[in-house]
């Protein structure tokens, strides 16, 4: 499964973690999806 496609399937889950510990505005960086795509999908 590509992190794309994990992250849209945990996207509530993830943020509302994120929240409950203080956090907001999260994000991934380019080079973490970029290696996902990249060694993953080989």
């Amino acid at each position: 499964m590509l992190l794309k496609q994990l992250l849209e399937e945990k996207r509530e889950q993830i943020l509302h973690l994120a929240a409950k510990h203080g956090a907001f505005n999260v994000r991934v960086f380019g080079s973490v999806d970029y290696i996902s795509e990249k060694f993953w999908n080989s």
